[in-house]
């Protein structure tokens, strides 16, 4: 078996973290991070689901929109968590307008990138396990801190038809976000609810992945 590649497909920012933290600390040279389009994106699969679809379309001038301080993209119900923003004191302030035109740019330069990720070596992975998605993001009873297995199918699905090539995916999840169906899937992987506000429980995280990738190699 050759290199595997792990490519976080949402739903937050704590895919790419943890992702990034299983490679540093496995230290094996076939498994590698990568970076893409998703990592600090809000995209709940109906989101990656419609995007795929759609061929990832650019987004147009006055389509992001300014929404609890962070920008919006109404037409597929997604946050650039950490985009269109400059430096400011403290921290970032949120500029749509005067950042459009270089984060344009960038969206397209990272779907061209995207559109080049082998999905024969790529272990695409969601999560949904963030603990502030619940009171930073989104209202009780919003579909991505419940995923069931039908949005697992059809994240894979979406991800199949986009690449033209079955594709092998991994959701990480906890008991309290998940269905039944979905829990009992060999695609999910269910770990321990942590204390910390979005970076998640790494020791769950590397049993998971570490599962994941075993199991990948023993097919």
């Amino acid at each position: 078996m050759g290199t595997t590649r792990l490519q976080s497909v949402g739903v937050s920012c704590q895919t790419r973290h943890q992702l990034e933290h299983f490679v540093r600390d496995v230290k094996k040279p076939d498994i590698e991070l990568t970076p893409g389009m998703f990592d600090w994106l809000i995209c709940p699969p109906a989101s990656l689901v419609k995007l795929l679809a759609s061929g990832i379309p650019v987004f147009e001038a006055g389509e992001i929109m300014a929404v609890n301080g962070r920008a919006y993209w109404p037409r597929f119900d997604l946050y650039f968590w950490h985009g269109f923003t400059l430096p400011a004191k403290p921290g970032r302030r949120l500029d749509i307008a005067g950042t459009f035109a270089a984060m344009r740019l960038k969206f397209e330069l990272q779907r061209k990138k995207f559109r080049q990720v082998d999905p024969c070596t790529t272990l695409f992975v969601f999560s949904n396990s963030q603990n502030n998605l619940a009171t930073e993001v989104y209202r009780s009873g919003h579909p991505a801190l419940q995923i069931g297995k039908d949005a697992v199918d059809a994240m894979e699905e979406a991800l199949g038809r986009y690449f033209g090539h079955k594709c092998r995916t991994l959701l990480v999840t906890n008991h309290s976000r998940a269905s039944a169906d979905a829990l009992e899937d060999a695609r999910v992987a269910v770990i321990t609810t942590d204390n910390s506000e979005w970076k998640g429980d790494s020791a769950g995280w590397k049993i998971a992945l570490g599962s994941a990738l075993a199991s990948d190699r023993q097919a």
